[in-house]
């Protein structure tokens, strides 16, 4: 999401490390990006998430206009998750990850009518399988190794 200011290392490495993993595993003819900004139909305003899996014709030199397969989002402490969650239902988004900086938890959301709701919840040290949009699998401790 766009900040007022830079982010931490932690922070590029959970999303440089998410973006490695989207990259493998996202279907033919789309591609993982970090920080592309996204501008939904209506809005003055892009979006800005730390990955998006965006179908590669959507790729150009001003902000991508169609919703994404997939947006990822790294949590800071300072960052209101409900906030985020209503920016992203009310932009169409379908699929919604964040992972938290400090504790390194992962959720994935997933829309339910107008809202994203709760689909799964990973802890580092544990393996997730998600299969919608795509399939892919991780343990969130991943995200954050030192090696």
């Amino acid at each position: 999401m766009s900040t007022d200011g830079p982010r931490s290392g932690r922070h590029q490495l959970i999303a440089a490390r998410l973006r490695q993993l989207l990259v493998g595993a996202a279907p033919p003819g789309y591609v993982a990006l970090e920080s592309v900004p996204w501008l939904p139909s209506g809005a003055s305003t892009p979006l800005l998430p730390d990955v998006a899996v965006v179908a590669l014709p959507d790729v150009s030199l001003g902000p991508v206009h169609a919703v994404p397969l997939l947006a990822a989002e790294v949590l800071d402490p300072t960052e209101n998750p409900v906030d985020l969650l209503e920016r992203y239902a009310s932009a169409g988004l379908r699929h919604l990850w964040t992972v938290d900086a400090a504790t390194s938890d992962l959720t994935v959301y997933l829309r339910v009518g107008d809202a994203l709701v709760v689909g799964a919840v990973a802890q580092p040290g544990s393996r997730l399988r998600v299969r919608d949009p795509f399939s892919v699998a991780l343990d969130p401790a991943e995200l954050t190794r030192s090696t």
